[in-house]
């Protein structure tokens, strides 16, 4: 038996019924929010690994979208679509880089520097 048996739901760090959480609750309907996104998918700015186990059933489900069987993965990707359009003026790229600003001899590289004439 295994020892997670006997431990109730919060000590398994399940939430209980009625706890505080936090969803989203769209006020369209999901073929309507998914043409909201299809600039982001004409545009390629949607990008997927190249292999993953879960890939060939979440394209399938994107590409039967809305007459296919399942729409749940659909219905997720479109959440989270909504959630990043609320929130990207405020998400940080996760890369920063410190601009580096350095003296060069010559600041304007592309002007040719006057040549001094040597009398011999």
């Amino acid at each position: 038996m295994s020892p997670f048996a006997n431990l109730t739901s919060s000590e398994r760090g399940i939430p209980e019924r009625g706890a505080a959480t936090s969803g989203r609750h769209p006020n369209t309907d999901k073929v309507t929010r998914l043409s909201r996104q299809q600039g982001r998918f004409e545009a390629g700015r949607i990008l997927l690994p190249k292999e993953a186990l879960w890939l060939a059933d979440f394209e399938n489900e994107l590409l039967a979208f809305p007459y296919g069987r399942y729409d749940d993965q659909v219905d997720a990707l479109l959440l989270f679509f909504d959630w990043f359009a609320e929130n990207e003026p405020y998400l940080r790229p996760t890369v920063f880089c410190e601009p580096i600003i350095f003296r060069q001899s010559n600041p304007l590289p592309w002007q040719p520097t006057p040549q001094r004439r040597v009398r011999s």
